[in-house]
């Protein structure tokens, strides 16, 4: 995700296909900035990712054995100079700042970072953020701080720093900024990266974020519902894959096709377009779905929702906020 503190920064997220050549990999994430900017205050832009903390337990955080954290990935950027990367730890406590530098403008570099282990830390292991992993893209003066040479240094008072010699990425509004091959491992040497067979990779992903239906598909089907009154109906979905917490559904209201409603319950020998939807007790294993906008069946029938527009996509989130 993307985080934007104070200053009005403009810049467009992307999946790319630019990638460093012979290294495995399909897709980068690319920065474009449309527009410039100057930060002040606390105006930063960072590219944030939070590792769970029921992932973290290995690395022993908060004793004296606390084991030492390899960091690399590639990058690549218009702008030359110097960047910095932040891993802090949550609840806030510590955290550690260090610089990297990109030497030559549109070329795939790769960065190794190391930091000594977190005997101070403090990690929770009820399935929250653990640590979070900051790309500076930009910084405002008051959140300036000095690189803690590679290990963790107290910042409970402020959760986003970077040094004053961060690049700002948003000088120039053609620049462009782009990473990829993320990884994360335990020890002082960055090993080759792990490609991480893809139905594995998806299980993973689904902790976090599942579709109920397929990208933007008319006539998905989402449930099998039954009517508890004439205007609701309502139906169990059991999640394929344990979610992290209880999910928040995300998903749209609108319709591309003829009728002005983006779902509909296929009930009775008929049709009963809905408008909106809603969970209903969800917890990290199942949730009831239900029509809360729309609706007009007959107690006690059943029938499939689905979705009625091609511009309609449903969705369970359980991500960190």
């Amino acid at each position: 995700r993307v985080e934007t503190r104070v200053d009005s920064y403009d810049a467009t997220w992307s999946q790319s296909t630019t990638v460093p050549a012979g290294q495995g990999f399909k897709y980068s994430l690319k920065c474009d900035v449309n527009g410039t900017a100057s930060p002040s205050g606390s105006g930063n832009y960072i590219l944030r990712h939070c590792i769970e903390d029921n992932f973290l337990q290995h690395l022993d955080i908060g004793t004296a054995n606390a084991k030492d954290i390899t960091v690399s990935f590639w990058v690549r950027s218009s702008k030359t100079g110097t960047y910095c990367f932040q891993m802090r730890d949550m609840p806030p406590a510590d955290h550690a700042l260090v610089e990297y530098t990109i030497s030559s403008a549109d070329t795939w570099e790769h960065k190794v970072i190391t930091i000594a282990g977190n005997t101070g830390g403090n990690m929770t292991l009820v399935g929250n953020a653990g640590y979070d992993l900051h790309w500076h893209l930009a910084v405002g003066s008051d959140d300036h701080a000095s690189a803690t040479s590679n290990a963790f240094a107290d910042n409970s008072s402020n959760l986003f720093k970077a040094t004053s010699n961060q690049v700002n990425l948003f000088d120039s509004a053609t620049a462009e900024w782009y990473i990829t091959g993320i990884q994360f491992e335990v020890g002082n040497q960055a090993s080759e990266f792990e490609h991480v067979p893809f139905d594995v990779q998806l299980q993973r992903c689904k902790r976090y974020y599942q579709k109920l239906t397929g990208s933007y598909a008319q006539h998905g089907q989402i449930c099998n519902v039954h009517y508890n009154g004439t205007s609701q109906a309502q139906g169990a979905y059991v999640y394929p894959v344990q979610m992290r917490a209880a999910p928040s559904l995300s998903h749209t209201t609108t319709s591309s096709n003829n009728s002005s409603s983006a779902y509909v319950v296929a009930a009775n020998g008929g049709t009963d377009f809905i408008d909106s939807l809603a969970l209903y007790t969800a917890n990290d294993h199942s949730t009831l779905i239900y029509t809360n906008v729309g609706g007009a069946g007959t107690a006690g029938h059943g029938g499939n929702l689905s979705v009625q527009s091609t511009i309609t996509e449903v969705a369970l989130v359980a991500e960190f906020t």
